[in-house]
């Protein structure tokens, strides 16, 4: 799975993303691409200052998706509404899901892909 994350990641136009909080850090920081989020902790409430901070960042980086997980829908939904930006829904695994982990793994490198408009945008699930 490490090989086909960093050959799908390694042939994107964008290089931002957005997520609602920090949970990219990690795959962008394996990944190579910048992980900018609304809120450390989900159950935190983002400044204006900060928001505005964020939608000016979207703006000049022609980020059009934010990556949310269950816990950050309501800011995602929020900041979406502001923007007009998609919401992608990334499973960090937190929820019950019928999916086993490859098959999250590859849904989660599908958004991403979308998200950083990658040249290999999908992979077989």
């Amino acid at each position: 799975m490490e090989q086909v994350y960093r050959e799908t990641l390694s042939g994107c136009k964008l290089q931002d993303i957005v997520s609602t909080h920090e949970f990219l850090n990690y795959l962008s920081a394996r990944y190579g691409f910048n992980a900018y989020f609304i809120v450390h902790e989900p159950e935190q409430e983002p400044s204006p200052k900060h928001i505005k901070r964020i939608k000016e960042l979207m703006k000049n980086k022609s980020i059009e998706y934010i990556i949310s997980e269950p816990e950050g829908e309501k800011l995602a939904r929020a900041l979406s509404e502001e923007t007009k930006a998609k919401i992608l829904n990334f499973n960090t695994y937190h929820t019950k899901s019928n999916s086993d982990y490859i098959e999250v793994m590859k849904s989660n490198l599908n958004l991403l892909s979308i998200a950083l408009q990658c040249k290999k945008m999908s992979i077989e699930h």
